[in-house]
Parts: C-alpha cells; structure tokens; sequence
C-alpha cells in the first residue's frame, strides 16, 4: 500500500528594489547619493537587506565591490544609468533582484564667448590680460605651446 505524502509549499513574491538618487545632475568632479529600498510586494521571508549582497552598477559595469549586507547611501560620482543587483547569500532568501534605474547627469560644459580679438601677440616683453566674470579653466599659449590656466577667484 502506498502512503501519499505532501508538503506544503508557500511560493513568496519577489521583493522590489527600489533606487532613488539625489541630487540628479551634478558639475563634473561633484558627488551624488543612490539609496535603495527593499518594498516587499507581499514578501515575509526576505524583508531587508540582511540577507543579501548588494551589486550596483554604472551603464552595465560594476561599479565597486559588492556590499554584504548593504548599509545606505552609496556615494557615486560618474554620470549615467545605475542600477543593482541583489543576490541572496542565505537559504531564506535564495533569489537574485534587480532594481528600477536611476539617472545621474552632469551639467553641461560652459562655452565662452569671446569679445574683441581672440589672440594677443607680443613681440617682446610682457603683457597683460584682463579677464572679467570669469569662472574656471581657460587656455592661453605663448609660442607653439597651449599651456592649461586655472582662474581663482
């Protein structure tokens, strides 16, 4: 005679990864913040993030090493799409999550605009060049040479 034996198995929807950046545009050489946020969808095995290492990644590439477990916030400072993967390191929470994508842009290069003549030339001696609101890096040369300027205000 044959004994029929079943077990009961709870099937638990997979948690959703949220992500949320801030600010969303930045000046080169700035940072931002990425947070993310385990919404459980129904989910009452796998709540936080204990149980799970934390990937995230830059237009397709890792950036960093995994997080086991993740702790918020996550300093970035590369424009363009992040997104993460968290994938179980327990037997609770055996499934592997991708998260929503968020967005860093930077803030577009400045163009200047020159007034009046666009290049001194000295025959000898020295000169003088006068420069009015101005803000950053510019580009000056003397001979065949470009040679880099900062501007300090």
């Amino acid at each position: 005679m044959c004994d029929n034996h079943y077990k009961n198995i709870t099937i638990q929807p997979k948690p959703i990864v949220k992500l949320t950046i801030s600010p969303g545009i930045i000046c080169p050489g700035d940072v931002a913040t990425i947070t993310a946020t385990i919404l459980p969808n129904g989910n009452t095995m796998c709540p936080g993030f204990a149980g799970y290492s934390f990937q995230l990644y830059n237009n397709g590439v890792a950036y960093g090493a995994p997080v086991v477990p993740y702790t918020a916030p996550i300093t970035v400072s590369m424009y363009g799409n992040y997104s993460a993967v968290l994938t179980a390191i327990s037997t609770t929470c055996n499934c592997k999550m991708a998260s929503d994508t968020v967005t860093l842009k930077w803030h577009p290069k400045p163009i200047a605009k020159i007034k009046g003549k666009s290049a001194i030339c000295l025959v000898s001696g020295t000169g003088t060049l006068n420069l009015s609101n101005t803000v950053g890096t510019y580009k000056h040369t003397i001979g065949p040479v470009i040679i880099p300027a900062i501007l300090h205000f």
